[in-house]
């Protein structure tokens, strides 16, 4: 009568692993990454070094970025040494932007903190696309 078959010495024995578990959490992070950066609606906020305008570019509810250097192009008229710089630091957290960070020239604006463009006086009135830049509002 033969025992029980024991496996050589040397045979790798099969274990429970952990693999399945861990990528599964992997995965899970991932697509919770993915689901949270997602924004259908993105905006972009642009404002001269003056701090007098400040305009934000929404594509999605048509507040295009020609539309916007339309309208500081007017504004310069009035304040030719002000430049455009956008507010929002480059988003390389968000995988949805990254094809946008080598393509769109939204980017290739310098960046300024917000915090260091100098807020308009309250007093003064700020610039609008609508004022006469000659009429000196």
């Amino acid at each position: 009568m033969q025992g029980p078959q024991e496996a050589p010495p040397n045979a790798e024995t099969r274990q429970p692993g952990i693999a399945l578990p861990v990528i599964a959490a992997l995965l899970t992070l991932v697509l919770f990454w993915l689901i949270a950066t997602f924004d259908p609606i993105p905006a972009y906020t642009f404002a001269s070094t003056d701090g007098r305008f400040r305009r934000t570019e929404c594509p999605g509810k048509n507040h295009t970025l020609d539309h916007l250097e339309t309208e500081f192009a007017s504004y310069q008229t009035v304040a030719p040494e002000a430049e455009l710089v956008r507010l929002e630091p480059k988003p390389w957290w968000n995988p949805w932007e990254w094809p946008g960070l080598i393509t769109n020239r939204r980017w290739s604006y310098p960046y300024q903190s917000a915090n260091s463009i100098p807020d308009a006086d309250p007093w003064e009135t700020v610039w609008s696309a609508d004022q006469d830049p000659e009429a000196g509002d």
